[in-house]
């Protein structure tokens, strides 16, 4: 994933078989390297993640494809979909609609 920082927010490009997803990755001096393990470790254990959160969050899943992810304060992960014709754009969290079950606290336990 290439990384680049934009005023305060580091922010990554990951290649993914729906385009280029933007990937918000921590602010300030470096990015959160627990962020960077949590979205390695999903790419490499569970690679149709995104496909199945696609799936079990819309209807016509075919007409939205993911854009951003992101963290929340509690570590949840947001993906972001924007609707292919209209822009329309929403945001699902990850453990909501995947079996994908790391979180983000976990990654941080083993770190430390």
């Amino acid at each position: 994933m290439e990384l680049f920082q934009h005023e305060q927010l580091w922010v990554g490009l990951l290649p993914s078989p729906f385009g280029v997803l933007e990937v918000l990755c921590g602010e300030g001096a470096e990015p959160d390297q627990g962020q960077l393990l949590f979205i390695e470790r999903l790419c490499r254990e569970a690679p149709d993640a995104l496909g199945q959160v696609r799936r079990s969050g819309f209807r016509l899943p075919f007409l939205w494809r993911p854009i951003r992810l992101a963290f929340n304060d509690e570590g949840r992960l947001l993906v972001q979909f924007q609707r292919r014709f209209l822009g329309k754009r929403v945001g699902l969290f990850l453990d909501e609609h995947c079996a994908f079950s790391l979180r983000l606290a976990d990654i941080r336990e083993e770190s430390a």
